[in-house]
């Protein structure tokens, strides 16, 4: 039997689902119970197929890193179908590997293309840091196109945490078994499972016995623990805990949630610590939970231990959110949220909405975050006693009201270095070669960023000067710290100077 190919390929989309997306491909995101392109090619699709990625040259080394496989490399690859990284298998009609040389289309996207080998001449050479000029190679070939509907390709972040809890109850079907749960719920932790008024509260060894049997939507994984005094709601979805969770008092989890399976060696675990766990949520793995948490994505390896709510989100890998941190995920007036994409302000058509936060970034205690916020990579955000502009740059600082290079690119890399290790996890040549290639990349829109900041003057601070403001034209604004009061003049007025 021929070996049967799936690829798995971006398109030009990706930089929607920024920040997440500055540090992976954009099928590394996670809808459900796992990442997007586990779903589509797991084997309720395509059983047996080999995988393959086409991915923005830049990330090539660090996926390949994470999952192994063949990246940007068709070479020896017989007939194969290419999928568009960007759908939701669970909601999708996906197409049969076997099949005539064609290439369906949906709304102006690339939905999937099945070649031949000798179809797939040129291709590598659209391989890039752009993913448009892979998918302008694949529109060019000269194969018959058609029109597709039942494909679900989704477009921006929110939609992903839109379409979670469905997703959660989809995948549950396909990777829950109940009867193979391994794990341990303690003598005084309660499930409550049940329909309307059919719902009843089991306690320790009678959910075990149905859990055993299959006969509730719930998988605990090996090496996890239930705790005494903690509660799991099944009646409103199914819950998965992966492997060597430790849910501890007084923690409440309602269905549905996904938390997904962590290595299990000592700093390795998942540590959910008295959480209200509200529905449509799924956590990464390696995660320390102690807030409150609502339909939200949480990629992994992430703390937010403390008390606070994050709602409506999606966060990336190794961020750390201090105690009461806080996002918004509703206007005051109920308008649908606006949230800012590639410089843009996109309506989300959604009245819920929170904060979609990249890789490394660090909220300190007591900060706000607006509706629709989004924070970059390696973003530091300090509580100032006001809500923080709603988009902040990668590699930026904000404290004060200000917007700052607190950090050099060195530092911040070596912050990571720390942060990684104290989960067992060594920063590689590789990490640090992406953050150095995504700092590039973001440079532009930092410098934007930074240079709005520099128009803005504290006037508080005008009273310690000797002059007033109408005699210092030349300054864009003050920066003051616990000690020193600095006056910053933008880069324009020192080359006049010189």
């Amino acid at each position: 039997m021929p070996e049967r190919n799936i690829v798995i390929f971006e398109d030009s989309s990706a930089s929607n689902f920024n920040p997440l997306t500055l540090t992976r491909p954009v099928f590394e995101l996670i809808c459900g119970m796992t990442t997007l392109w586990k779903n589509i090619t797991s084997d309720c699709f395509y059983l047996g197929a080999a995988v393959r990625f086409i991915c923005r040259d830049y990330l090539r080394d660090a996926f390949q890193q994470k999952v192994g496989g063949k990246v940007n490399d068709l070479s020896n690859l017989g007939s194969a179908l290419f999928v568009n990284g960007r759908m939701l298998a669970a909601f999708s009609e996906l197409p049969p590997i076997d099949g005539k040389s064609e290439i369906g289309l949906q709304d102006g996207a690339i939905v999937y293309a099945r070649l031949k080998a000798n179809e797939m001449d040129g291709l590598l050479d659209g391989i890039s840091d752009d993913p448009k000029d892979f998918t302008d190679k694949l529109a060019s070939l000269k194969i018959p196109k058609r029109e597709v509907q039942g494909a679900k390709l989704v477009n921006y972040l929110w939609e992903l945490v839109s379409h979670n809890g469905d997703a959660i109850k989809a995948d549950f079907e396909v990777y829950g078994k109940s009867e193979e749960s391994k794990g341990i719920i303690e003598k005084g932790a309660y499930i409550r499972a049940g329909n309307g008024d059919d719902i009843k509260v089991y306690d320790a060894e009678e959910a075990m016995k149905l859990l055993i049997a299959g006969a509730l939507p719930l998988y605990v994984g090996e090496g996890a623990r239930i705790q005494p005094n903690v509660l799991v709601d099944l009646t409103g979805g199914p819950v998965y805990i992966g492997a060597h969770t430790d849910i501890r008092p007084p923690t409440i989890i309602d269905g549905p949630c996904c938390i997904m399976d962590s290595p299990g060696t000592p700093k390795k675990v998942t540590i959910i610590n008295g959480a209200k766990i509200r529905e449509g949520v799924t956590l990464g793995p390696v995660c320390r939970i102690g807030c409150e948490v609502e339909e939200t994505i949480i990629q992994g390896y992430t703390n937010d231990c403390h008390y606070g709510f994050m709602g409506h989100a999606y966060l990336g890998e190794w961020v750390n959110v201090g105690a009461m941190t806080t996002n918004s995920d509703l206007r005051n007036d109920l308008a649908n949220v606006k949230v800012p994409v590639n410089g843009d302000l996109v309506d989300t058509g959604e009245v819920k909405v929170g904060s979609f936060i990249g890789d490394h970034a660090k909220l300190g205690i007591g900060a706000l975050l607006t509706t629709g916020a989004v924070v970059g990579v390696m973003t530091n955000v300090l509580a100032s006693g006001d809500i923080p502009p709603q988009f902040i740059p990668s590699f930026c600082f904000y404290r004060e009201g200000r917007l700052s290079m607190r950090f050099s690119l060195q530092a911040l890399i070596e912050i990571a270095a720390r942060t990684m290790d104290r989960r067992e996890v060594a920063q590689t040549p590789v990490d640090i070669h992406l953050f150095e290639k995504v700092y590039e990349l973001t440079e532009e829109q930092r410098n934007r960023g930074l240079h709005k900041a520099s128009q803005l003057v504290e006037e508080a601070s005008l009273p310690v000067m000797s002059g007033k403001m109408s005699d210092l034209p030349e300054y864009d604004f003050i920066d003051r710290d616990t000690t020193t009061l600095r006056i910053i003049r933008p880069l324009e007025w020192e080359k006049q100077k010189k």
